[in-house]
């Protein structure tokens, strides 16, 4: 190192920036470094952040296959129970707190555009004079 030049201070590792739970005890992540262990049981941090992404999915799915059966009218009879399926899990994992009300919401929209989709469909069945029971 040159003598003009003044040492760098040491850079602290990463940290989880928002309340994330630890997947195995429930205990407040926030705080602790992403390579770091949860305090009060011990489970990696990483563990815990790649369970808590995972739900977020699960809305964003339910919210992406209530879009597509809502704009693709045949399709939404196919896609729109999947997105059922998708709600149904993001709103276990809201009730047991695993993910905020934000993604919750984008897993209600999901399911509310995946109900249009099937009446769009059906509509479009009846109007191209298809049997629809």
């Amino acid at each position: 190192m040159a003598p003009d030049q003044a040492p760098t201070p040491p850079t602290k590792p990463p940290v989880v920036g928002r309340e994330i739970p630890c997947r195995h005890c429930g205990g407040a992540l926030e705080g602790v470094p992403f390579g770091g262990r949860c305090p009060r049981c011990g489970t990696p941090v990483v563990e815990s952040i790649r369970a808590h992404h995972t739900k977020d999915s699960d809305a964003s799915l339910a919210l992406l296959l209530g879009t597509l059966s809502l704009i693709a009218p045949i399709l939404g009879l196919l896609l729109a129970p999947m997105a059922v399926i998708f709600f149904s899990r993001a709103l276990g994992a809201y009730e047991r707190q695993e993910i905020r009300r934000g993604a919750f919401n984008l897993a209600l929209v999901g399911l509310a555009m995946a109900a249009a989709g099937v009446v769009v469909s059906l509509l479009v069945l009846v109007a191209l004079g298809g049997a629809v029971i």
